[in-house]
């Protein structure tokens, strides 16, 4: 009986992941996708996945409009890089879809004089210190 009520627990336990993982958009940085952007912030927001407050943008390009993930609130902050509605920007990261929509996953970013680089060329976050993807 124990092992019955155990193997329910397992399988619905399996079954909530799964669940989970299927409406978690894919956020793996994809070196054979980089492409680089330039354009327009039109919107800038923090987007919290239970774990930290993540950046996104939403830029402005030529050829309309880009889903830009940065990454935590916390490692912009401590390199005193703000970013603010109608600043200029360029955009190196991997491009992806999520949930049908084109988005960069930021490796590196570009404002006036300044640049902060997000993720080394193989994606690995900077706020990470080397313990490998997020």
């Amino acid at each position: 009986m124990l092992c019955t009520k155990h193997s329910v627990f397992i399988g619905i336990a399996l079954f909530a992941s799964l669940a989970a993982a299927q409406n978690r958009p894919p956020s793996r940085y994809d070196p054979a996708t980089e492409t680089n952007v330039t354009g327009t912030v039109s919107e800038v927001t923090e987007q919290t996945d239970g774990r930290m407050a993540g950046v996104h943008l939403t830029l402005a390009v030529d050829s309309g409009m880009i889903n830009v993930r940065l990454g935590p609130k916390q490692f912009l902050d401590s390199k005193q890089f703000t970013i603010e509605k109608g600043d200029r920007m360029e955009v190196t990261g991997s491009r992806i879809e999520v949930r049908g929509v084109s988005t960069i996953i930021a490796r590196e970013i570009k404002k006036g004089d300044q640049t902060l680089t997000l993720r080394d060329k193989t994606g690995i976050p900077a706020w990470s210190q080397g313990r490998g993807r997020r």
